[in-house]
């Protein structure tokens, strides 16, 4: 993938700017922390932002590589839930005070306490609105290979494509998303990833007991992506 700068495995750019905005958002002040929660929207917003980059200005975009694209109705409304539903229900149920509380917004207010009294200071209902806005973004869409990106956009990519296709087994990226994105982008290849097909459920069951993490057999697919860098 390449924004101005020379292709790099999707792991390192992906995982390195998702910690960066974490980092600095919770570090900065309040504003920032919207920015934090919808940075990791289905790879959604980013893949909105690369896949725009390519389609209008290809001269910045040389190549393209996905992995674990979210789709169906399932995997699209749980990340809806799991990135704004319990802030909602907080919300609703017991003000600020509540939301203040919940885990998920731990470490962004020990690593900014003043966040704290921010956040009390916000008006619940608009904090609900403004949530639930954000959780129509994930809503399917049958005329969309994913959300924010229409066939018409697809169809308008111009770099060589890569696109790993999902396992079968996988309820949050399935195979049917990747597959339909492979065949709505002119040219792209559909390969299949380093590893067998059950691997998003058991590195999830991994990251969830404590004995491994989600992310971590991504280096796997560095031969891939060198490989087709190199082409």
């Amino acid at each position: 993938m390449k924004l101005g700068i020379p292709l790099v495995p999707l792991v390192v750019l992906f995982g390195t700017g998702m910690l960066l905005v974490l980092w600095v958002g919770s570090l900065v002040s309040w504003w920032i922390l919207p920015i934090v929660l919808s940075a990791f929207v289905p790879a959604l917003g980013w893949m909105r932002f690369v896949t725009s980059k390519d389609a209008w200005m290809p001269d910045v975009t040389a190549k393209l590589a996905m992995l674990w694209i979210s789709g169906g109705v399932y995997g699209l409304m749980l990340l809806a839930t799991h990135y704004c539903g319990e802030s909602i229900r907080a919300a609703w149920s017991g003000g600020m005070a509540a939301v203040v509380e919940l885990p998920e917004w731990a470490e962004v207010l020990e690593r900014n306490p003043s966040n704290r009294q921010r956040f009390l200071d916000l008006d619940s209902r608009a904090f609900i609105e403004t949530l639930e806005r954000w959780m129509l973004v994930y809503c399917p869409d049958p005329d969309s290979p994913v959300p924010g990106l229409s066939a018409d956009e697809c169809a308008r990519l111009v770099a060589p494509t890569l696109v790993f296709r999902s396992g079968a087994s996988d309820p949050h990226h399935t195979r049917a998303t990747s597959e339909n994105l492979h065949a709505v982008i002119p040219g792209s290849e559909l390969v299949e990833p380093p590893w067998g097909d059950n691997e998003w459920n058991e590195r999830g069951a991994a990251a969830r007991d404590g004995t491994g993490a989600l992310f971590e057999r991504w280096p796997l697919l560095a031969p891939q992506l060198l490989e087709f860098a190199a082409r």
